[in-house]
């Protein structure tokens, strides 16, 4: 990092479009109050997060994501307009 330069992270306009606020979450990569954008959708689920290897499947109908061991709650989010 360069000093006095500020970060600014590059966002897609397709990531921009798919904008999520996190509601709901016990994993350390999504804290709750974030925005996270899909990353991908593959037949009926999404990719969400920050990054691809920073994201979580999700139902697209229900918004969460669920263990596979379980069906704990992993995460939740709502949709940003």
């Amino acid at each position: 990092m360069i000093e006095g330069v500020e970060y600014k992270k590059h966002v897609s306009k397709s990531m921009q479009a798919n904008k999520f606020k996190v509601i709901e979450s016990c994993v350390a990569s999504l804290q709750v109050g974030e925005t996270v954008y899909q990353v991908r959708q593959r037949g009926d689920a999404l990719l969400i997060g920050h990054t691809f290897h920073k994201s979580l499947w999700f139902d697209s109908k229900t918004l969460s994501c669920h263990s596979r061991e379980g069906g704990k709650l992993l995460a939740k989010v709502e949709r940003l307009k």
